[in-house]
């Protein structure tokens, strides 16, 4: 099994088909890694602010997806400027394919009155893709009897021709805008936005199409009376769509004093994906969060589903040490973007 894994991503990577894209890795805990959703929200919590996330996709499946986050944004008063750096290892198959990101997210706030802010964003990075060739195996390489080894148990020779370049580095940029207030936020971003050519292989021209992310959420206060409560509901909702992949995620954040949690669905357009549960526990300004995706799909049964652990840290919080709120005329976020 593991072998026809290999071969079927060896086959994307490599076939001559312009029409084969790659898509972005995503997280089910999406505001959990905003440095990742829109280069807008770099300082939209204040901060300084740390995350931290491992996502393992479809472990049933010979270790198909492992993604590690982590990521830093702060807002700077007198500038009126959030800055954000994040930085992504994506692995498919236990590293066959290794893709590593770095960007520096930049975002400039306009303040509407004392309750409204909208936030432009930019974002610039690099991308370098490589995939380890000697794990790789070829359809030359099959023998009808014996599989790819010989009668002897010797593995078969391909004669495909080894690129002269085993990886390629990629320029990228991107832009985004989020509008917010305390109890409603929306945003926009364009990410990939020159769609940079990726091809390993020098007789391929696979370029990293542009994604397009649109995500929307409010918060409905559970104990109104209280000015500061930690009781909210934040129905939220967020759709993506990069080459010839879309999907829609939709669901309600809760979150009761030290407590959160939620549930998801996410639907790729041409099927049901998953449903999605998540719980976390916020000790003074510290939130760490589990999500598991339990797939709904065709594929039921064979993923594993997806495992996702997400660490936050806001020392901009109300409870750390740089508490802003603490500030004249702040402006305040949606708690759910505060993660």
């Amino acid at each position: 099994m593991y072998r026809i894994i290999l071969f079927f991503l060896a086959t994307l990577l490599l076939m001559p088909f312009r029409s084969v894209m790659a898509q972005d890795p995503e997280f089910s805990q999406f505001y959990a890694a905003p440095m990742n959703l829109n280069p807008a929200l770099a300082g939209v919590a204040w901060g300084p602010r740390f995350n931290t996330t491992y996502r393992n996709q479809w472990p049933g499946l010979e270790k198909g997806f492992v993604t590690y986050a982590v990521g830093y944004d702060q807002y700077f008063e007198k500038a009126r400027s959030g800055f954000g750096v994040f930085i992504m290892n994506d692995r498919t198959a236990a590293g066959l394919i290794n893709n590593y990101t770095i960007k520096l997210n930049y975002a400039f706030r306009f303040q509407l009155g004392k309750k409204v802010g909208v936030q432009v964003g930019l974002s610039g990075g690099y991308i370098r893709k490589q995939v380890d060739w000697a794990r790789l195996t070829f359809n030359d390489q099959i023998n009808p009897i014996f599989g790819f080894s010989d009668s002897n148990g010797s593995a078969n020779l391909s004669g495909e021709q080894v690129p002269n370049s085993l990886a390629v580095n990629i320029a990228d940029f991107g832009t985004g805008l989020v509008a917010y207030s305390k109890n409603l936020f929306g945003g926009i971003a364009l990410q990939h936005i020159t769609s940079p050519k990726e091809s390993i292989t020098e007789y391929t021209d696979y370029k990293l199409p542009m994604k397009i992310t649109v995500h929307a959420g409010g918060q409905i206060n559970l104990t109104p009376k209280k000015r500061n409560s930690e009781n909210f509901l934040s129905p939220n909702a967020m759709f993506i769509t990069q080459g010839t992949a879309s999907q829609l995620n939709i669901g309600t954040y809760a979150n009761f004093g030290k407590v959160f949690g939620g549930v998801f669905y996410r639907n790729n357009f041409s099927n049901s994906d998953a449903v999605i549960g998540l719980i976390g526990l916020k000790i003074y300004f510290v939130k760490l969060g589990y999500s598991y995706d339990y797939t709904i799909s065709t594929l039921q049964g064979y993923t594993g589903g997806a495992h996702e652990i997400s660490l936050s840290i806001n020392l901009g919080d109300k409870d750390g040490p740089f508490d802003h709120t603490r500030k004249p005329n702040r402006l305040e976020c949606p708690g759910v973007l505060n993660f």
